[in-house]
């Protein structure tokens, strides 16, 4: 589809330049969304030894703006297309401590209980949970299936 591309200046964090689908939720009024990005960068100052988990991050709006204030952040969205355009935005914006994994809420629990291997998180780098509980679930399918793990 077409796009639509804009540059939000985010208090505290200055500018943020998104390409979004047009026609696809977003916060309408620019004004709005840089004052609730604003709020948003401001509450997680100090959390640079912590992680981010957004679900549903569709153009990866927020996650631009916060990435800085963590760690590493983990953004999902069920859309193919969503998850590419977080990506692209990622790059725009030179934040390399994000993976954006096309996941639903059900499947990143399953994916951080351990409870679930998706190959799309190893295809991605993307590790969830306190350890990687991911190929030990994948060895457990395996002997389930008679094949080694």
């Amino acid at each position: 589809g077409e796009t639509v591309s804009e540059v939000l200046d985010v208090p505290g964090r200055g500018l943020c330049h998104y390409t979004q689908t047009e026609g696809a939720f977003s916060q309408p009024n620019a004004g709005v969304c840089q004052d609730m990005l604003g709020w948003a960068y401001d509450v997680t100052l100090g959390s640079t030894d912590t992680d981010l988990c957004e679900l549903y991050c569709g153009n990866g709006c927020f996650t631009v703006a916060l990435a800085p204030n963590f760690r590493r952040v983990v953004a999902t969205e069920m859309s193919k297309a969503s998850v590419l355009l977080a990506q692209e935005n990622m790059r725009a914006n030179n934040v390399d401590n994000v993976r954006v994994a096309r996941l639903s809420a059900e499947d990143f629990v399953e994916a951080y209980e351990g409870t679930r291997y998706f190959r799309r998180l190893d295809d991605g780098g993307i590790m969830i949970g306190q350890h990687d509980n991911r190929k030990e679930t994948k060895s457990e399918e395996g002997k389930k299936e008679g094949k080694d793990g």
